[in-house]
């Protein structure tokens, strides 16, 4: 198994279980509107999450969603040392970003 394809399938693979419940059959905790971005890091921060991503097939991208099934009360871009930060705007528990060819982006998301 390649590493592109374990990241998919542990980070934002989804959550299934069986059960008969209200609770929804399946559930994805982060998930990405573009095929060829890639969530390679889920990992907790002091003043949030931090999802790590990037640009996996050499094509830019503009308007990638990134959606929580967390509600999501603040974003920002930070660098890859996790520092400083610009502010990225939420709707929607989903922050939307671009990205360039094979780009990394560090996002730090804050929960309630």
């Amino acid at each position: 198994i390649s590493t592109r394809d374990w990241s998919s399938d542990v980070c934002s693979s989804d959550l299934t279980s069986h059960h008969s419940g209200s609770l929804p059959q399946r559930q994805s905790i982060y998930s990405l509107s573009a095929e060829n971005v890639v969530i390679s890091a889920v990992k907790s921060h002091p003043a949030g999450t931090v999802v790590r991503v990037y640009e996996a097939e050499g094509k830019p991208c503009s308007g990638v969603v990134l959606k929580s099934a967390f509600s999501i009360t603040g974003a920002e871009e930070t660098d890859m040392l996790e520092v400083g930060g610009v502010s990225i705007s939420v709707e929607n528990d989903s922050v939307t970003f671009d990205i360039g060819a094979f780009e990394i982006k560090t996002l730090l998301l804050r929960h309630s």
